[in-house]
């Protein structure tokens, strides 16, 4: 879900009627506002976020008016989101590896690419006995969580610079409940010291300076220091 433009450099209030409160009516305007290759989606994701509602709640009730407020609260993330800002930091929270896991503008966005990563590294950790994992470069603690989930005997370290990142981690693994993610903040291993494990995961930084690609896509709100290398 990325991406997304206005179809028009316009206020949304001047695109949707300031009078329309209808559920189906609201949805049909995002729909036509949004131009993501998922805007029904997207619309009635971010409706069901203000009205703290499943989507299959917005079929059953399509006809239902929303307050004033909650319609506000809906065109302001509408808004945001036609302007590019990614999903996941308007909800707050992404899936990954079946967690769902809180997110910000500190951390990036948890991608289902990277589930990749936790396979290959599950085939270096056996079950049955207990491993000293080390996370470089945690972000929200998506790989370190997802190894933790997996392996409960393993004591994963999940490692940043940035602090910011590091509170996201922890809140993560204490909504979890996987007490054996512990954090460090350190530059990679340099905090480390002469500590030993069985296996280091990472993610690192991949893009240069002036990678075209950073202006596109959710990439523009995701943190830098986590995108170049």
């Amino acid at each position: 879900m990325s991406g997304g433009l206005l179809r028009a450099a316009l206020p949304l209030d001047s695109i949707i009627l300031p009078a329309m409160s209808e559920l189906r009516s609201l949805l049909r305007a995002a729909r036509e506002v949004l131009v993501t290759d998922s805007a029904a989606l997207e619309a009635e994701v971010l409706l069901g976020e203000v009205l703290q509602r499943p989507r299959s709640w917005l079929y059953a009730h399509n006809q239902d008016s929303v307050g004033p407020d909650q319609r506000r609260q809906f065109l302001d993330l509408l808004q945001r989101r036609a302007d590019g800002e990614p999903l996941a930091y308007l909800l707050g929270q992404r899936e990954f590896w079946s967690l769902m896991l809180q997110v910000g503008p500190d951390t990036l966005i948890p991608r289902p690419d990277t589930e990749r990563l936790v396979e290959l590294a599950l085939q270096h950790m056996p079950s049955e006995r207990p491993l000293q994992v080390v996370d470089l470069g945690t972000g929200s603690g998506a790989i370190a969580l997802a190894l933790a989930y997996e392996r409960p005997q393993a004591h994963i370290l999940a490692v940043d610079r940035s602090l910011a990142a590091l509170r996201i981690a922890q809140v993560n693994a204490r909504h979890l409940g996987l007490q054996q993610v512990g954090v460090v903040q350190s530059d990679w291993s340099e905090a480390l010291g002469t500590a030993s494990c069985d296996l280091i995961v990472s993610n690192p930084p991949y893009l240069r300076v002036g990678d075209p690609h950073l202006g596109q896509g959710d990439l523009r709100y995701e943190p830098l220091v986590a995108l170049l290398a």
